[in-house]
């Protein structure tokens, strides 16, 4: 029989699951239109909600490349809730909050424990991933693919099939 307490936590448990499930796709759509993981970086790429953001590259005949400047006009420098590197570090952020409170809730040490790692290994799979931020290389865009791909692949294999399978066998009473 299960008491009011377990029922409590099991709802907790429940709704963090849920909310930590949308915060990690807010998280990886916000990262991949802000160009990656760049929260403190000056970015290499990045798109916005509003379209005064240019960047200009001087031709230069015989040469790919040259000095670029990024220039804005205005609304789009001036207002954070336009920057897409905010809405991908706000999403981790839930993340984060909310696989600790899952992890708690459920009361499973070891489950617990990788439900909140696991956001932190695929943020440096992000951040490994993210143009000119880890190293001033820039990664060629089919390995950043390619890491981004194994980030996503750990974390939804972890919930979607580890971590409900984990919950099932423990709710019923099972050891592990």
């Amino acid at each position: 029989m299960t008491t009011p307490t377990q029922t409590r936590r099991s709802h907790v448990a429940h709704v963090a699951a849920r909310v930590n499930d949308i915060s990690w796709w807010l998280f990886v759509v916000a990262s991949l239109i802000a160009g990656g993981v760049n929260w403190w970086t000056e970015r290499v790429w990045a798109a916005g909600f509003s379209d005064d953001v240019r960047i200009y590259c001087p031709f230069v005949r015989g040469s790919v490349g040259g000095d670029c400047t990024l220039a804005t006009s205005g609304f789009a420098a001036d207002h954070w809730f336009t920057d897409t590197a905010f809405y991908s570090m706000a999403a981790f952020a839930v993340l984060v909050l909310a696989a600790i409170v899952e992890g708690v809730a459920n009361g499973r040490l070891v489950s617990g424990i990788v439900t909140v790692g696991l956001p932190m290994v695929v943020w440096g799979l992000f951040l490994a991933a993210s143009p000119g931020v880890v190293a001033d290389d820039v990664m060629k865009p089919i390995w950043a693919m390619l890491v981004v791909f194994f980030a996503v692949i750990l974390r939804e294999t972890w919930a979607r099939t580890l971590r409900r399978s984990n919950a099932r066998r423990w709710s019923n009473h099972e050891t592990a």
